[in-house]
């Protein structure tokens, strides 16, 4: 389930890590805040194909409505993901395919420590989940 989420919302590279060039920034408005507000887990961990690390968010049901209404009304455009005080959780904004729930993967880092220190910044995080 995870990478069908992941390959239907993220053109990106499997190949791709946080130091490389990221999209052109999104416009206001299409960046979405994953805080603990709606963070049901955050867990690195290593996709079963590719062996490559990767970083495993569930929304809860909450966030999972926002999130799909975000992406719904935004196929087509680049979607920045970012932490409760509007870090970017990684280095590119990915174009939305579908309309995504809860799930989501994301892929391009160097090592699992790196996704490790994402998921804990998101766990420990603050701030209100939704649309920026």
């Amino acid at each position: 389930m995870w990478r069908c989420v992941w390959g239907i919302l993220f053109a990106v590279s499997a190949t791709a890590t946080m130091a490389a060039e990221p999209n052109p920034v999104a416009k206001q408005g299409e960046a979405f805040r994953v805080s603990p507000a709606c963070l049901a887990s955050a867990e690195a961990g290593v996709e079963d194909q590719t062996g490559l690390p990767v970083l495993y968010i569930r929304l809860d049901g909450a966030g999972g409505e926002l999130l799909h209404d975000f992406t719904a009304s935004r196929v087509g455009h680049t979607m920045r993901l970012v932490d409760g005080s509007g870090e970017p959780l990684m280095a590119s904004a990915p174009v939305i395919q579908s309309p995504l729930d809860r799930a989501l993967m994301l892929t391009g880092f160097e090592s699992r420590r790196e996704a490790e220190a994402v998921a804990k910044r998101l766990r420990r995080g603050d701030g209100a989940c939704g649309p920026l």
